[in-house]
């Protein structure tokens, strides 16, 4: 069983949603996930990162991470800074620089300003060229029209990103645990057997 280190969307903990459905998922094919904790009151990406990395350190820097939203992001981090096996980047958050033009009020009410201020100092381009391990990005098509940073980010990922499948669900919004997410999620899997 080869190690899986999973972080849950911003704000969330393994009940905010059925995480619980990924993680099988993952078991079913030879994986043995642990859902890392993030403690996000107060802290940015800085923090988030730190904390994974502690995990990393406990399990093995070569685990594979994985990640849903701003988790995603956090995981896309950490593998910059020491490559992990492979890389699961679900729904990837647009918390880097690139977005900076996109956000608004709402977005520094609910995201935070230090936050904001940090991802406009991340580039994804200058992130994803420091990644060297195979990645596996996931996006739903409804998520995508409704947030074209993400759309624009998923593209991207396959020039940045040079050992890197991507998958565009059809139907599906931000929600990793839907239906159709975990059958694509299975597919994906199952093709990697093969």
């Amino acid at each position: 069983m080869r190690p899986l280190l999973f972080v849950p969307g911003f704000q969330e903990n393994q009940q905010s949603r059925d995480y619980e459905s990924v993680l099988q998922v993952f078991r079913d094919n030879d994986y043995a996930p642990q859902f890392v904790e993030i403690d996000w009151h107060r802290t940015t990406q800085v923090d988030w990162v730190r904390q994974l990395e502690s995990v990393r350190s406990a399990v093995g820097f070569d685990a594979a991470l994985a990640g849903f939203s701003f988790g995603a992001v956090t995981a896309l981090l950490s593998a910059a800074r020491r490559s992990p096996s492979e890389l699961w980047l679900f729904s990837l958050s647009t918390l880097f620089a690139e977005s900076e033009y996109s956000w608004t009020k709402s977005d520094s009410r609910i995201i935070g300003k230090r936050r904001l201020e940090l991802a406009a100092k991340t580039p994804f381009t200058s992130v994803a060229t420091q990644v060297t391990c195979q990645t596996n990005l996931f996006l739903g098509t409804k998520e995508a029209e409704r947030y074209p940073n993400l759309k624009q980010c998923f593209d991207q990922s396959l020039e940045l990103l040079p050992r890197s499948s991507r998958t565009l669900i059809d139907g599906v919004g931000h929600a990793v645990e839907g239906p159709r997410y975990i059958a694509a999620l299975r597919s994906a899997l199952v093709a990697r057997k093969r």
